[in-house]
């Protein structure tokens, strides 16, 4: 069981695509953050997680600290394992944030987009200057201590050209774990599938032959792709289960289903509950089993089980219903797919060992 804090609507950049909205000046106390913990806690079973966003979560940095010392506390009273994760833009990091992080096992998922021509094109800061040289000069900061960093990408219409650059500037600088995100909320049109095509077979070329030098790296628009050919489809309410096994808290205390939902102008049917009264029961489960069902627009789609539109997250924040998905992810993975089987073929057959641990021995052997 995993919750999500939302420590904060303020953020220290006003990023051109952020889901989130409106910056805001709400702030999560510290009763909430507890509450939250209790919360996770007692509905977990060995472990639970407790991971922190925004806004900019480390502008409440001494809520944090104070949120994981509860939650050791928690855990060590009730016989259970916590554990933690961040979601940050890395700006506020200094060497004293980053020892912290280091000595309390943080596992936290740093927003860059790549190099500065792509990143500095949307991750900018208040007064609309780009990021990406401050972040770079707290990278080597970051890897020096061993933290287990992941790195969310997003790519727009306007950064799709540049999309095989962005990544292999990434991987070049020793970032192995990249989850890319499309600004699904974006205005694409032939032009810019055809510019994020051409990025994808870039990146598929370079993925290839890093495997080919024993380089083991995951890309996640390639990796899980590859996954649902080697180990099958995926099911809907899986992945993305709304609120089954991971749930988010506003600054308030209020419980929704996802990280996409936590915004000002979300219908109150999608509040789940308040972390001092415990989840609606009723409601929770409604939308877990909404997101269960199938999409009548891929019924005898031959991509249905390949495809993301189990994510019922991101189907309505772009179309407004759970079960509706936007004529955009349908593009996206009907031009992806023969990507990732193009590389999973060529690795596969060239018999590669780090491709064939990672999807299929690694599932094989007992643990």
């Amino acid at each position: 069981m995993k919750a999500v804090l939302h420590v904060t609507g303020g953020c220290n950049l006003r990023c051109r695509y952020c889901y989130v909205g409106d910056k805001t000046a709400a702030r999560m106390t510290p009763d909430v953050a507890r509450a939250a913990v209790d919360l996770v806690a007692d509905n977990a079973d060995p472990r639970f997680t407790v991971s922190f966003m925004g806004g900019e979560p480390l502008l409440e940095y001494d809520l944090v600290r104070e949120t994981v010392a509860y939650a050791e506390q928690v855990a060590k009273a009730r016989g259970k394992a916590a554990s933690f994760r961040m979601t940050t833009n890395g700006l506020l990091f200094d060497d004293h944030r980053l020892e912290w992080c280091r000595r309390h096992k943080v596992l936290f998922a740093l927003s860059l987009d790549g190099d500065a021509k792509s990143h500095d094109a949307n991750r900018v800061t208040t007064a609309g200057r780009g990021s990406h040289a401050q972040l770079m000069e707290r990278l080597d900061a970051i890897r020096s201590r061993s933290l287990v960093l992941i790195v969310i990408a997003v790519v727009t219409p306007a950064t799709a050209d540049n999309l095989g650059p962005a990544m292999t500037y990434l991987f070049a600088h020793g970032i192995d774990k990249v989850i890319l995100s499309p600004d699904f909320g974006g205005e694409w049109d032939r032009a810019t599938l055809r510019k994020l095509e051409r990025g994808y077979r870039q990146v598929a070329d370079d993925y290839v032959a890093r495997h080919r030098r024993g380089e083991e790296i995951y890309f996640s628009t390639f990796d899980e792709k590859i996954r649902t050919h080697a180990l099958g489809p995926v099911r809907r309410g899986v992945v993305c289960d709304m609120g089954a096994t991971s749930f988010s808290v506003a600054p308030s205390g209020e419980i929704y289903p996802c990280v996409q939902f936590v915004r000002p102008e979300t219908d109150l049917r999608f509040r789940i509950g308040d972390v001092r009264a415990g989840f609606d029961a009723a409601k929770r489960w409604e939308l877990v089993e909404l997101n269960r069902k199938p999409r009548p627009k891929c019924e005898g789609c031959d991509l249905d089980g390949r495809c993301s539109n189990w994510c019922g997250c991101v189907n309505h924040r772009t179309t407004g219903d759970v079960c509706e998905v936007p004529p955009f992810l349908c593009e996206h993975e009907r031009m992806v797919l023969p990507v990732a089987d193009h590389v999973g073929n060529i690795l596969h057959a060239e018999h590669n060992e780090i491709f064939h641990r990672k999807f299929y021995q690694d599932h094989l052997e007992p643990h």
